[in-house]
């Protein structure tokens, strides 16, 4: 029988996965909600039917941008009951001044020209805080880098956000708030080959600098959820569990970091990991995510990795040319199931 069944949700531009394990509660982890369209177009039923049939469920909502808080918002401006959930894994407003004590600035509003609401982040984020303070729903906060927790036999360790890359924050002014409108080029014409060696360059956004990462263990199986995480913070943590170059953390599936942007998943932490299911989440439709750079630097870290996507935009990235080397494969699922040990090819 399947130990772990994860459910790779529609979100459009955002992320929204459902990780059901096989255990005595038959446990439901969600994973951030996308933004609030996709939420009530896409996932609602979803989400309200699998949820009846756990036991014990927890939702964890990774930070504060709009494209994986806004459907969990969208869900307790109804009132709606989570149904046998057992609490919320979030970093509140509260718990983001704390993890950057050098802020000088209260965080302002960003505006997002067609978000529903008009805002996103900070406020949108302090919104959703009392909407589920309302709904008498228990919040698990003040998550950083190392904390462990075990939820029905599931061993959860967060590889971020750390300490140190918030503390380092005088302004919350977010560097990408123009990053919704701006024109990005594309480099999808260009071939893996010529992208896998391209200098890298992390984000610097505050609001992914918070982003929950974490390390899922069940029965063996391992799967590494990033968020939008910078991966300093994540190779930092496994340094720290004593992870490296040498001895590498097999992982049986990750989520890639920020919809697969070229600032999100760094050489440094693909030489850390071993796996062979990386899953984007993503439309395509803002923001140019993911970018080719990142899967280029993902199938040459790897050994014959398999790309996994929720939206078939994977057909505008690779030629046929390159499909055909037999580095990678690529495929459009709904879900991934693990069923035994990590098998790394």
């Amino acid at each position: 029988m399947d130990k772990i069944i994860i459910k790779f949700l529609n979100a459009f531009w955002g992320d929204c996965f459902l990780i059901k394990f096989n255990n005595v509660e038959k446990t439901t982890l969600l994973i951030d909600g996308g933004v609030k369209r996709a939420f009530r177009d896409n996932i609602v039923e979803i989400l309200k039917q699998e949820y009846s049939t756990s036991h014990s469920n927890y939702a964890f909502l990774t930070h504060i941008d709009d494209d994986h808080i806004g459907g969990i918002e969208y869900y307790f401006e109804r009132h709606l009951d989570l149904e046998n959930n057992k609490g919320i894994i979030f970093n509140t407003y509260d718990s983001l001044l704390k993890l950057a004590p050098n802020a000088e600035d209260t965080p302002p509003y960003i505006y997002i020209n067609d978000d529903e609401s008009g805002f996103t982040s900070y406020k949108q984020g302090k919104r959703l805080e009392q909407k589920l303070e309302e709904n008498g729903v228990k919040v698990f906060s003040n998550i950083v880098s190392e904390t462990q927790i075990c939820l029905d036999g599931i061993l959860i360790t967060f590889l971020s956000p750390s300490i140190k890359s918030m503390s380092k924050y005088k302004s919350w002014k977010d560097k990408q708030e123009t990053a919704y409108t701006a024109t990005r080029t594309s480099d999808y014409t260009k071939s893996i080959k010529d992208l896998k060696d391209i200098p890298f360059c992390e984000d610097e956004s505050p609001t992914n600098s918070s982003s929950l990462s974490m390390l899922i263990e069940y029965e063996g199986i391992k799967m590494l959820f990033l968020g939008d995480s910078l991966p300093s913070d994540v190779v930092w943590t496994l340094k720290k569990l004593k992870y490296s170059f040498e001895k590498k953390l097999k992982v049986d599936v990750v989520k890639v970091s920020h919809h697969g942007s070229k600032q999100n998943t760094s050489p440094e932490l693909l030489k850390m990991i071993t796996c062979n299911r990386f899953l984007i989440s993503t439309d395509g439709r803002r923001h140019g995510h993911p970018d080719k750079e990142t899967l280029a630097k993902i199938i040459y870290s790897q050994n014959c990795p398999e790309l996994i996507f929720n939206y078939d935009i994977y057909k505008n990235i690779f030629s046929e040319d390159e499909l055909q080397l037999g580095l990678f494969t690529v495929n459009l699922l709904e879900e991934v199931v693990l069923n035994e040990r990590c098998n790394t090819k």
